[in-house]
C-alpha cells in the first residue's frame, strides 16, 4: 500500500468513525448550517502548500477527474431561457431517470439570477441552499456569483461544452483549483462515498494535470501536500503524503538541495541565494 492509500484510508476510518454530537443538532447554530448532503457524505479534500505564492490569476483551473468529486443537490445557472434546460431536467428526471438529473434541483439563467439576487441576504440564502453550483452556456461568468456569494459557498464549476445531461455529469468530477495569489490552496478529490482507491486515481490524476497544464505549478514549486477532512463532530484532520526536501546545512537559507541533475534554472536560482560579496569573489 502506497503512503497515499494508507493516508486516504485513514482519513475514511476517522470519518466513518465519527458520530454527530446530538447538542449541536439540537442547538440554534443548526439554523445556518449548510445543508446536510445525503448520507452524511463527507468531502475528502487536498491540501496544497506552496514554496512561494504563484502569481494570481482572476480564471481559476478547472480539471475532470476520472470519479465523481462532487455530491448533493445542484443548481445550474444557463444562458438564456432557461425554460429549455428546465425541459431537459424533467425529461432526465421522469423519463430516462437518470441518477444525476434527480440530483438538479434548480435551473436559473444568468439574466433572472442577476436581477433576483442582488442583495447579501438573498446572495447568502442562494449559496446556502443548495449543495453545488455549476455553469453552462452561459455568456460570461454570473456577477452574483462572485462576491458575497464566494464568502459561503465554494467557486462555482464551470461545466465543459456538449450534451446538456453529460456535460452535468462531467461537472460533477470537475474540480475548480483557485488562483488568488495565495500559498496554499484546498481542493476536493472525492468524497466519503468513493473507495481509498477511487480516491486515489483522483489524487494521482489531479496531481499530474496541476503539474503538466500551462498555467499549472511545477512539482520542486510545492511545499507539502496534506489529504483532509472533517468529521460530522467538525473536527478536521490532515495526513501528509508529500513534502519538499530541503537542505538546511546553512541556518537561515531555505534552498531547495542541489543534486547532479540539477537544471540550469535551478542552479540559478541557487546562485540568488549567494552573499553580494561571494558573487564579488566569484567574479574576479
Amino acid at each position: 500500500m502506497s503512503r497515499t492509500e494508507e493516508a486516504i484510508s485513514k482519513l475514511l476510518k476517522f470519518v466513518s468513525d465519527s458520530k454527530p454530537a446530538e447538542s449541536v443538532a439540537q442547538s440554534t447554530l443548526s439554523l445556518f448550517a449548510q445543508p446536510a448532503t445525503a448520507g452524511q457524505v463527507r468531502s475528502i479534500d487536498l491540501d496544497i502548500s506552496f514554496v512561494t505564492a504563484p502569481r494570481p490569476h482572476r480564471v481559476p483551473l478547472f480539471i475532470t477527474l476520472p470519479h465523481e468529486v462532487h455530491s448533493g443537490s445542484i443548481c445550474v445557472v444557463t444562458k438564456p431561457p432557461q425554460r429549455t434546460f428546465k425541459d431537459l431536467v424533467i425529461k432526465a428526471q421522469e423519463e430516462d431517470n437518470n441518477p444525476i438529473a434527480q440530483r438538479i434541483r434548480k435551473v436559473i439563467d444568468v439574466k433572472k439570477l442577476d436581477a433576483k439576487f442582488k442583495d447579501p441576504v438573498a446572495l447568502r440564502a442562494l449559496a446556502n441552499s443548495f449543495d453545488h453550483f455549476f455553469v453552462y452556456k452561459a455568456p460570461q461568468y454570473p456577477k452574483a456569483l462572485a462576491g458575497e456569494f464566494l464568502h459561503h459557498q465554494r467557486t462555482p464549476v464551470w461545466a465543459p461544452k456538449g450534451n446538456f445531461i453529460d456535460s452535468m455529469a462531467a461537472a460533477t468530477r470537475t474540480v475548480v483549483i483557485s488562483r488568488r495569489g495565495f500559498d496554499n490552496v484546498t481542493v476536493s478529490i472525492g468524497h466519503t462515498g468513493l473507495s481509498a482507491q477511487q480516491l486515489v486515481e483522483n489524487y494521482n490524476t489531479l496531481l499530474q494535470e496541476l503539474l503538466q497544464h500551462a498555467d499549472g505549478v511545477t512539482a520542486d514549486a510545492i511545499l507539502q501536500i496534506r489529504v483532509a477532512a472533517t468529521d460530522a463532530k467538525g473536527r478536521r484532520a490532515a495526513l501528509p503524503i508529500w513534502v519538499h526536501d530541503y537542505d538546511l546545512s546553512h541556518p537561515g537559507v531555505l534552498a531547495p538541495r542541489v543534486t547532479s541533475a540539477a537544471t540550469p534554472a535551478k542552479a540559478a536560482r541557487e546562485e540568488s541565494h549567494e552573499e553580494p560579496s561571494a558573487k564579488r569573489r566569484r567574479k574576479k
